[in-house]
C-alpha cells in the first residue's frame, strides 16, 4: 500500500553512483520514491580534491541528463512554487546541492555560476579542510575562514540554503553568528545518543532550531549507534531532538548512496516508511509523524527558497 506521507529527504549521493535514476540497485530511485504520496529529494554533487568545480559541474550535467530522460517523473525545482507544482503533478521534486565548498575554488563568483546551474544548497565542507573552513573530521579546529564568512553572507543574500553538516564546531558557531535566515544540518544526528564527531551537540541543535532551521536524520549506522544500528536507534535520535522542543525542526536526511552501512531492515528508500510506522506504534501523533516525514522541511523550504 502506498504511504500516505509526503517524504522529504534532504541529502542523497545517488547521482554520483547510479546508472539510471528511474530504477537501479542503489539505495534510491524514482520508481521506489513513488511509494509516497509526494517525494522531495535533495540530490548532492559530492566533490573533494583538485578540479572540484569541474567535478561538480559534471555531476550536475549528469543530473540534467537523467532529468531530461525522466521528465515525466522528475522535476528540477529552483523555487518553492516549483516544488508545489512538481508535487501536484506527482513528480519527484528535485533540489540540487553541492557537498563541499571546495567546488567554489575560492572564487565568490562561482556562487553565481552554480546558482545559474540550479544549485540551491551548499554543504560548506565535507570531511576535509577547504577554503571556507574545516570539516569535523579534518583536524582543523578554527572557525570559518574569511572566504567562508563571505560565502555564508552571500548565500543568504541570494536565497541559497546554508548546510552545516560536516562542519567543525567552531565553524558552526561562526555560521550561527552570521546567519539571518534559517539554516540546516541536512544529514546529521545527535551526539548525545551517539558520540560520533559528525553528530551535533544539544547546543548546536538548539541553535539551528532558533534560526528556524531543520536537522535531517542520517541513516548511516555509524552515526546512529557504535554497534550495528536498527530502526530503534533511528527513533532514539528523533526522540532526543523532539525532547529538546524540536518537533518542528526534525526531518530526514538519509544520506542514501553516500554510506556503506544502513540500519537493519532499511535497504533503501522503500523502507523509510517503517520509521514512521514505528513512531506511530510509540503513540506519536499522526500530525507529528507527518512533520518529521516531510512537512518540517517543506515549511523550511517555503522560508528559504525564492518564489
Amino acid at each position: 500500500m502506498p504511504s500516505s506521507y509526503t517524504y522529504v529527504d534532504f541529502h542523497c549521493d545517488t547521482i554520483g553512483v547510479c546508472p539510471d535514476l528511474y530504477e537501479n540497485t542503489c539505495h534510491l530511485d524514482l520508481k521506489r520514491g513513488r511509494g509516497f504520496c509526494g517525494h522531495v529529494q535533495v540530490f548532492a554533487a559530492w566533490v573533494e580534491g583538485k578540479d572540484s568545480k569541474e567535478k561538480a559541474k559534471n555531476l550536475i550535467s549528469r543530473f540534467y541528463e537523467e532529468q531530461k530522460k525522466h521528465e515525466n517523473l522528475l522535476s528540477l525545482c529552483k523555487t518553492y512554487s516549483g516544488i508545489e507544482t512538481a508535487l501536484k503533478e506527482k513528480k519527484t521534486a528535485a533540489i540540487l546541492s553541492i557537498e563541499g565548498g571546495e567546488a567554489l575554488e575560492g572564487n565568490i563568483e562561482n556562487l553565481d555560476y552554480f546558482y545559474g546551474l540550479g544549485v540551491r544548497l551548499i554543504t560548506l565542507t565535507w570531511n576535509h579542510e577547504n577554503e571556507l573552513g574545516g570539516g569535523s573530521m579534518s583536524g582543523y579546529t578554527e572557525g570559518l575562514k574569511p572566504f567562508g564568512k563571505e560565502v555564508v553572507q552571500k548565500m543568504q543574500d541570494m536565497d541559497m540554503i546554508v548546510d552545516i553538516s560536516h562542519l567543525n564546531e567552531n565553524g558552526f558557531w561562526d555560521v550561527i553568528e552570521i546567519s539571518k535566515k534559517p539554516i540546516t544540518a541536512s544529514h546529521s544526528n545527535s551526539k548525545k545518543i551517539c558520540g560520533h564527531p559528525r553528530n551535533l551537540t544539544d547546543e548546536q541543535f538548539l541553535a539551528i532550531k532558533n534560526t528556524g532551521g531543520v536537522v535531517g536524520i542520517n541513516l548511516y549506522s555509524q552515526f546512529l549507534s557504535p554497534k550495528g544500528a536498527t530502526i530503534d536507534d533511528i527513533v532514539k535520535h528523533i526522540e532526543h531532538f523532539c525532547s529538546l522542543g524540536g518537533e518542528n525542526h526534525v526531518g530526514m536526511g538519509a544520506d542514501f548512496d553516500g554510506v556503506d552501512e544502513l540500519p537493519k531492515d532499511i535497504a533503501g528508500i522503500e523502507d523509510v516508511d517503517k520509521i514512521f510506522e514505528y513512531l506511530l506504534k510509540l503513540n506519536y501523533k499522526e500530525e507529528v509523524v507527518r512533520k518529521i516525514a516531510g512537512e518540517n522541511y517543506l515549511n523550511f523550504l517555503k522560508q528559504t527558497l525564492k518564489g
